[in-house]
């Protein structure tokens, strides 16, 4: 084992690390600490009211005609027709809104209701639908209105004020709004003295948090590719504690922003190049992979064993026996059989057919370390007429995408004959 470990040593590095301090602003941390100003609480009180003054509401009913979606020309016509038709009978005094609703409408939430859907403010309804609601007289039916759903006729029958909400019932609302805007302000203040000296002062934390009133974090040891969650999980930290700047050369970042209204400057406090781990830490892993290695060797071995008795006319079930090995039979497999390995499959297709009613062999080396013989007994072509839709769609594309390629690789291959290429071997190294 420590043979192997001597000769294979730059295969059990333990990776380059670091250790993090870092200092971090965030606008949630600063509104914590802060208490709501009553006079900034009751201004936002004002301004909702007056935005609430002129607002209103309109109590509407309405017939609906639907339209499926994806309706033909002529049963958008249709549905046209009859709104229109139910327009004029209700205009000529024949029927009454509500009555024609409750005979006519086919939205199944109001038509009992005699079409009436409350009250309502704007944002509410479909574009279409509200645009006509709030446009109409009070007690006037609209001429046919296509939504979403299909053509509407419409009645306002009552238009109130919005009545605002009590001081006390939006106060704790208004109070998160208040202390988050302060929060805020003082956020991007900070952050600005962040930027300033953790710039000023490159070689340290302690003066940006001791003026700001930062907590410095610290993190254990990271690699590169960081941390399952917080802070150094983070790609662009990961990116500036690596970096020349901070790594090399010392130095603070720059702020770095990690969400929403959330900054951090980091440093490196502690760094340890990659190494060679000891070999007693890593004795055991050595010894899986040489078992593991031995008995992908001697699977591989066994494997060539089968495939030379095949190949020289010993029957399967023979040569099998004689070796120990179990024959597994598969019916007729399709390129998307998903129940077999991949690489399996695909080898499987690319054999020849077999001849002269002998068998085609091939071995095959999976990535588990199995080592497949594949006896290829019989092959069923595909019978085109008998595929689904779909299915001669995905094949048809298929065979357009592997022309494609082969004329374009073909395209590449006449331009290189007939142009002088200098492959620059340093630059791909």
């Amino acid at each position: 084992l420590r043979d192997w470990y001597e000769k294979h040593k730059s295969e059990y590095q333990d990776p380059e690390k670091v250790k993090l301090a870092w200092v971090e602003l965030d606008v949630d941390s600063i509104a914590g600490e802060l208490e709501p100003d009553e006079a900034e609480v009751r201004r936002l009180y004002e301004d909702r009211v007056k935005v609430l003054a002129n607002q209103e509401e309109r109590r509407v009913r309405h017939i609906l005609i639907q339209v499926p979606a994806g309706a033909s020309e002529a049963d958008e016509e249709a549905a046209r027709k009859r709104i229109e038709e139910i327009r004029q009978e209700i205009e000529s005094g024949r029927i009454g809104f509500e009555e024609a609703a409750k005979k006519y409408s086919q939205d199944p939430g109001s038509a009992q209701q005699g079409g009436d859907l409350g009250y309502f403010g704007r944002g509410v309804m479909d574009p279409a639908f509200e645009k006509a609601a709030f446009s109409l007289e009070k007690g006037k039916v609209s001429e046919p209105v296509r939504s979403q759903f299909g053509y509407h006729l419409i009645r306002v029958e009552d238009i109130r004020k919005v009545e605002p909400p009590s001081f006390e019932t939006l106060k704790p609302e208004l109070e998160r709004e208040a202390v988050r805007s302060e929060a805020e302000k003082i956020f991007y203040e900070k952050a600005d003295e962040l930027a300033n000296l953790s710039f000023e002062h490159p070689d340290t934390l302690e003066t940006t948090a001791s003026a700001l009133g930062l907590e410095i974090h610290t993190s254990d040891w990271i690699t590169r590719e960081g941390t399952d969650s917080g802070v150094t999980a983070n790609p662009e930290v990961l990116e500036a504690a690596f970096s020349e700047e901070v790594l090399a050369q010392g130095n603070n970042s720059l702020p770095i922003e990690i969400g929403p209204d959330r900054v951090v400057v980091l440093r490196v406090v502690d760094h340890r190049k990659a190494q060679a781990m000891p070999f007693d830490q890593v004795k055991a892993r050595i010894r899986k992979e040489l078992v593991e290695k031995k008995a992908r060797e001697q699977a591989k071995a066994l494997g060539e064993r089968l495939l030379a008795m095949l190949e020289a006319g010993t029957p399967l079930e023979k040569a099998a026996g004689e070796l120990g090995l179990e024959v597994k039979q598969e019916d007729y497999i399709r390129r998307d059989e998903g129940k077999l390995d991949r690489q399996l499959v695909s080898r499987v297709f690319s054999m020849p057919r077999q001849a002269g009613g002998k068998p085609s062999y091939a071995g095959i080396e999976l990535p588990n370390g199995d080592y497949e013989v594949i006896v290829l007994q019989n092959v069923k072509d595909a019978d085109p007429g008998k595929l689904d839709t779909a299915r001669r769609t995905a094949f048809a594309r298929n065979l357009a995408r592997l022309s494609g390629q082969r004329e374009l690789e073909a395209a590449i291959e006449s331009l290189r004959a007939r142009a002088e290429i200098d492959i620059n071997e340093e630059a791909i190294k």
